[in-house]
């Protein structure tokens, strides 16, 4: 075979070759190019749903905090009877037991697990003083308010000599298990006594401090970001809501 018949079969060979790798490179390409576009489907999808999601997640967070916020001011109402200031509006334990056992059948399922376990606490003393026949009444006025000393302090002064609890600016400080081993504690004193004495004032420092207790926690679970997922570690800076006893 003669050289220029060569080179006229390897020209066409070589054609050939060029246009079936033009053929297959457009056809990968096209492949390429379609999946890329499902893919990029697949995750504006996938977006759409996560977005969807956390819109949900925003709305049950907002509907919540708006709930536990209705429901913490009717626990101000039900513990004005034993407040430190304003005016003293007597009530018995059997009554303001009723109205706590009320309050929680329709709004406890939005107390955390920590502050559930005070309402508890609540009701646990409230029906033992029914049991003992005790009824509270907070201490006098000149006793709370005619000393040198920051009323609140007088009150915390009250608290260890009565409960031998340890002093906390903060009430909502108290650990669940502190609050319960105080309670037991001062249980124990009276069921053991030959004879109860405890006095209305006496009765009125525990139920008092338990419900300070209780209020000031749930005021932080109101202020949290987080209060949806049950962390009281964020602060939501629009709601201001009073932690005092």
């Amino acid at each position: 075979m003669q050289w220029s018949e060569i080179v006229k079969v390897l020209g066409g060979t070589a054609g050939l070759v060029a246009g079936l790798f033009g053929l297959v490179k457009i056809i990968v390409d096209h492949t390429l190019k379609v999946r890329e576009d499902r893919w990029k489907g697949e995750q504006d999808t996938h977006l759409e749903c996560v977005r969807a999601a956390l819109a949900r997640v925003d709305h049950l967070e907002t509907d919540l905090i708006q709930s536990r916020g209705e429901a913490y001011g009717e626990i101000w109402s039900l513990t004005g009877s034993i407040s430190v200031f304003g005016t003293v509006k007597p009530i018995s334990a059997a009554e303001l037991s009723s109205k706590f056992s009320h309050w929680w059948f329709a709004q406890g399922w939005l107390l955390t697990e920590e502050s559930r376990g005070r309402c508890f606490l609540i009701q646990e003393v409230l029906n033992f003083y029914i049991l003992r026949g005790l009824s509270f009444h907070r201490p006098p006025e000149e006793q709370l308010f005619g000393s040198p000393m920051h009323t609140l302090d007088v009150l915390r002064a009250m608290r260890t000599e009565e409960l031998g609890i340890h002093v906390c600016s903060d009430d909502s400080k108290y650990s669940l298990e502190e609050l319960q081993d105080c309670v037991a504690a001062w249980k124990s004193k009276r069921i053991n006594a030959t004879r109860d004495t405890t006095t209305p004032e006496q009765a009125w420092i525990l139920i008092q401090f338990l419900m300070s207790a209780f209020r000031t926690k749930l005021t932080g679970e109101l202020r949290s970001k987080d209060i949806f997922s049950g962390d009281a570690s964020g602060q939501l800076h629009d709601v201001k809501m009073p932690t005092s006893s």
